[in-house]
């Protein structure tokens, strides 16, 4: 268990790559430092009318099951590896994830290729994942991206207790942009917006920015899953400032607003993992300046 753990976190500090290097090893990690036995479905295309046949679409799921006493180390251990790396590269616009839930609300469809039919959909057969998004940091045009989602359910119809079935999927995929010109409203809720695999570039405005923070606070604060909203917070606050939010004199109030929010939720925190995410965003927006 100790060479898996160190596996992994070898590739953590190593990972920074047009995919992420740490998440695609997870497979190979699990089989040859562990011995798990894994189900799995490649498929993969690339685009021969362009230069380099360049990937042009994926969608590799692997299935496998932890036993009970596998699921108190490796569990945590795949949690870490994907938050690691949501906060480490660079290249990652979304953090999203889901606990002991079920119904419409905890559906996410990442899709595959250039046809928004075509996708894999999380959150149905498996009530807890973890989902992170990627760049494809080789696409000039900056318009493909990785997903990477890690699902799982306690097994039925074994006499074991606590053994867990696991879905490890990866796709790739045009980032699709939706139809859609989403306005602030109060009766919203975040699976309006990021419910499906859109990019942050097709979705957020200074407005949404205010409706998703809400919408994470309240997550944040039920803390079903706290290290993981702490994340998206820093994420969403990241992005509010790299895109150039709240700069113009009459939104100075809304991002005073925020950042009260942010320091409430900090001072409040006593868990350093969280505390640290939540200093990190308070940062970003302290980056922001009025023109």
């Amino acid at each position: 268990m100790k060479t898996i753990i160190k596996c992994l976190f070898i590739l953590l500090a190593t990972s920074a790559s047009a995919q992420n290097r740490t998440l695609e090893e997870l497979p190979s990690v699990l089989q040859k430092e562990y011995g798990l036995t894994l189900k799995k479905s490649i498929n993969q295309e690339r685009d021969i009318l362009r230069e380099g046949r360049p990937l042009k679409s994926r969608a590799d799921i692997y299935a496998f099951v932890l036993t009970a006493k596998q699921r108190e180390k490796i569990l945590p251990t795949l949690q870490e590896a994907f938050e690691k790396a949501g906060k480490d590269d660079p290249n990652c616009y979304s953090v999203n994830t889901m606990n002991d839930l079920t119904g419409k609300e905890s559906l996410r469809n990442l899709m595959i290729g250039d046809n928004p039919e075509q996708y894999v959909t999380i959150g149905q057969d498996y009530n807890n994942y973890v989902n992170v998004n990627f760049l494809d940091a080789e696409d000039s045009t900056k318009t493909h991206r990785y997903a990477y989602a890690l699902e799982w359910r306690e097994m039925q119809g074994t006499s074991e207790k606590g053994s867990l079935e696991v879905r490890y999927v990866v796709t790739y995929a045009k980032i699709p942009k939706p139809q859609i010109n989403v306005k602030y409203s109060s009766s919203m809720k975040v699976s309006d917006l990021i419910g499906n695999d859109f990019t942050a570039d097709d979705l957020l405005s200074g407005d949404n920015i205010l409706l998703l923070f809400d919408q994470l606070k309240e997550k944040y604060e039920s803390g079903k899953n706290k290290t993981f909203d702490a994340i998206s917070i820093y994420l969403l606050c990241k992005r509010a400032h790299g895109y150039g939010f709240f700069t113009d004199a009459p939104s100075q109030k809304e991002l005073e607003q925020l950042k009260d929010e942010v320091i409430t939720l900090y001072n409040k925190e006593t868990d350093p993992a969280c505390a640290y995410y939540l200093k990190l965003a308070l940062e970003e927006l302290g980056k922001i300046q009025t023109k």
